[in-house]
């Protein structure tokens, strides 16, 4: 059914029934009315609406203290969607130590739909990969409903940021909210989620939440439980409108039984002092000394293992991580435990979840951060690679640096062989805090750090100098550990980076990689050589030896079971297909391709993979079809900051050029040279530049003429650049003003007419 155009019910409910008598048995097991919130709630409504009109995906960020009730506006909004429309909704609650949350978004729909659960994803897949997964089952449970994702508290978790940043990029998602809640106070320490959350605000609506308003907090307080006018009047000052305080300065009377029914509500029993605490860290503290008194040394100990698991606490994992800390706790302690209101069970049955974020925290900083205890939860998560990132964290805070070292860099080299930037800059963080804390690396280990780290300024920030630089420090240290793999890759970088920077020796050093990798059986290396020298020599028109070196490529990726490097290749042979006169066989290529990157896992892959079938679909005059794919190149590269972004403007503005909408190609050609202007690249800049030439010959624009062949000039001289691409639009460009020579300064033309020569002697030699 579609959403109403308002939340609000149509009529005012009816008050609640004063059931004075009914006792406070039950009051922890009731969830509180939201109180207030009306412009947050409109404007969180209008967003669902705008999804489901568009049918693509949206974001909305919500901030605030702690207590504000960030995580209650989440919840309305997931149940009153429900309740309205019938919308599909996929909850997760994050913290510390558990950032992988999407398990159990599919877990919780399932059971929301009356399903079974499903089989555990495959062995081996990474949390880039688990989310995309994840998305796309999700996609296909809630069918054509709108689905509302919610992740609550994602300050503890980058992976969950990834996820919301790549629900947004999928393609085929649908209508889809997803909806984060965050702890100021826990970004300002968490400088990698910050940076995340920042992004995400920037594309997303952006709600801040502080305490209610005087007028409102009367109404906070009874929806709690009614007490009498005085208490009622006596908490909401103390809580000063902090939903959480009041909550538990009420649930703190309960739990102490100190209310009975008085006139009008509850009251204080005779003689009971109202014990209000100064403000919520004090009730915590209050609240942690009363537990450890009721608990022994082992069920102590326990409670903190939970709450070094996590907000919500796997039931396996933790009776895993309490026997190898050796503890043996109370039969009823997770029974006790549900009881005093500090766990309530899972849906699932299968653990449980902290009744708020803040008592997990404080439970953390009391027992849960001991060095045995951490070190317990990272043996019991044992050596599965999806978990990596979680095991790291747990030696990290167990004093175990070196561990956790070895475990994030052998994470980071994987991302970086599959070109996950995203996951790769977690990884590398994480690895610099181990060093920070004391880990030692291996020579061997340095030059990996230092590649992995190359390869995330080059392709994750578009920075390629800068990456250049780290390779080349990396390279000595490879040689010196007798590590052959790393040389070769290093080889086959440099000779990547020289050659798009327009320098002649990029081809000898992917030779030399290649050389390298063959000598010592390398075979990944020997692919990833083959690969590159493939693109090399198409640039300046060998197509043979391009397709070529690509086939047998492909040969080793089928002889030696790559599955991983098969898409990669095969879009290179795409290419090359097109230069050869067989779109058609191109197309299917590449449409196969994209089915094995639809997933996003690798956005620098999809962008190359998108941008290829709408050369093909150019080839073939499909030119709306050709716009559509090149524009969601555009999208991804802007997204990871690469040079590369220059080229699917430069294609569109081709594109347009044929259509006669000269000044919109015009308008893309400048913004792709504004790019470059902030990542430089020799290729990127003469092909935007020949096309701005040939623009203005065309347009008989003399006067930015002359600038454009200048600064095109000094990108192919002072490089060994050698592309037919370029080559044909000089020459256009050189036909058209030596067709109409009149007014054209001669001396620009000269150069224009040295360049073409230039172009064309190289790509004969």
């Amino acid at each position: 059914m579609p959403l109403p155009e308002s939340w609000r019910p149509a009529r005012r409910p009816p008050p609640p029934l004063a059931l004075l008598d009914a006792g406070l048995g039950l009051h922890s097991l009731r969830e509180p009315e939201l109180v207030g919130r009306d412009a947050e709630r409109d404007a969180l409504w209008a967003a669902l609406r705008r999804v489901e009109e568009r049918r693509a995906p949206e974001a909305v960020v919500i901030l605030g203290g702690v207590g504000v009730g960030r995580s209650r506006l989440v919840t309305w909004l997931a149940q009153r969607a429900q309740e309205l429309a019938g919308v599909a909704v996929a909850a997760a609650r994050i913290g510390p130590g558990r950032p992988f949350v999407v398990e159990e978004l599919v877990l919780g729909l399932r059971a929301a739909e009356g399903l079974l659960p499903e089989a555990p994803p495959p062995a081996g897949l990474d949390a880039d990969e688990r989310g995309v997964r994840a998305l796309r089952r999700l996609r296909e449970l809630a069918g054509e409903r709108t689905l509302v994702i919610t992740l609550d508290d994602v300050a503890w978790s980058e992976d969950a940021l990834r996820l919301a940043e790549r629900a947004l990029t999928t393609s085929g998602l649908g209508p889809t909210l997803v909806v984060l809640s965050a702890q100021q106070d826990a970004l300002l320490t968490r400088p990698a989620e910050a940076a995340a959350v920042e992004r995400l605000s920037a594309r997303a609506l952006s709600l801040t939440l502080g305490n209610l308003p005087p007028g409102q907090r009367g109404a906070l307080v009874s929806g709690i439980l009614r007490l009498t006018p005085d208490l009622r009047t006596l908490v909401a000052e103390r809580s000063a409108g902090n939903p959480l305080f009041a909550t538990l300065l009420v649930g703190d009377w309960v739990k102490r039984d100190a209310l009975t029914v008085g006139e009008g509500g509850f009251c204080l029993k005779a003689g009971v002092s109202p014990a209000l605490h100064a403000d919520l860290a004090a009730l915590q503290e209050s609240q942690m000394k009363a537990l450890r008194a009721s608990l022994s040394e082992d069920d102590w100990r326990a409670v903190g293992v939970a709450s070094a698991l996590g907000v919500e606490v796997d039931l396996d994992e933790w009776r895993g991580a309490v026997a190898e800390a050796g503890l043996s706790p109370s039969p009823g302690l997770e029974s006790s435990l549900v009881d005093a209101q500090i766990l309530r069970p899972l849906p699932t049955g299968q653990g449980w979840v902290f009744t708020t974020g803040l008592l997990r925290e404080s439970l953390l900083a009391a027992v849960g951060a001991s060095a045995a205890l951490q070190l317990a939860c990272a043996r019991a998560l044992g050596a599965d690679p999806r978990r990596a990132d979680r095991v790291a964290q747990h030696r990290l805070a167990g004093g175990d640096a070196q561990g956790a070292f070895v475990l994030a860099l052998a994470a980071a080299r994987q991302d970086a062989a599959a070109g996950k930037m995203d996951a790769l800059g977690a990884r590398l963080r994480l690895a610099e805090e181990c060093l920070a804390r004391g880990a030692q690396p291996t020579l061997a280990e340095r030059a990996a750090l230092l590649t992995a780290r190359g390869v995330f300024l080059r392709f994750g920030e578009g920075r390629m100098e800068a990456g250049m630089a780290l390779f080349e420090e990396a390279t000595p240290l490879a040689e010196a550990a007798g590590d052959y793999a790393l040389q070769a890759e290093l080889l086959r970088r440099r000779g990547g980076v020289r050659f798009t920077l327009g320098h002649a020796d990029g081809e000898t050093g992917l030779f030399e990689s290649l050389a390298l990798a063959e000598a010592h059986g390398l075979i990944d290396h020997q692919i990833e050589a083959l690969r590159d020298l493939s693109t090399v020599v198409r640039h300046r028109g060998a197509t043979e030896d391009a397709e070529r070196h690509i086939r047998r490529a492909i040969q080793l990726s089928e002889e030696h079971d790559r599955p991983g490097q098969l898409p990669r290749a095969r879009t290179t042979l795409a290419m090359i297909l097109l230069d050869t006169g067989r779109p058609e066989e191109a197309r299917t290529l590449l449409e196969r391709c994209l089915e094995d990157f639809a997933d996003g896992s690798s956005r620098v892959h999809l962008a190359t993979i998108h941008n290829s079938l709408a050369a093909v679909m150019h080839n073939l005059g499909e030119l709306e079809g050709a716009q559509e794919h090149y524009w969601r190149a555009y999208t991804l590269y802007d997204e990871i900051g690469s040079e590369l972004s220059a080229l699917p403007r430069y294609n569109v503005a081709d594109i347009y050029v044929v259509e006669g909408r000269h000044e919109e190609a015009r308008a893309l050609l400048d913004e792709a040279m504004t790019v470059l202007g902030e990542r430089p690249s020799a290729l990127m800049s003469s092909y935007v530049l020949s096309m701005l030439v040939f623009l203005d010959a065309e347009q008989r624009r003399l006067e930015p003429l002359t600038p454009h062949v200048a600064r095109l000039g000094e990108a192919l001289e002072t490089s060994q650049l050698a592309d037919r691409a370029v080559l044909a639009k000089l020459s256009q460009a050189q036909g058209l003003l030596h067709a109409r020579p009149e007014g054209v300064d001669p001396v620009p033309l000269a150069r224009l007419d040295g360049l073409v020569t230039l172009q064309d002697t190289r790509l004969k030699g």
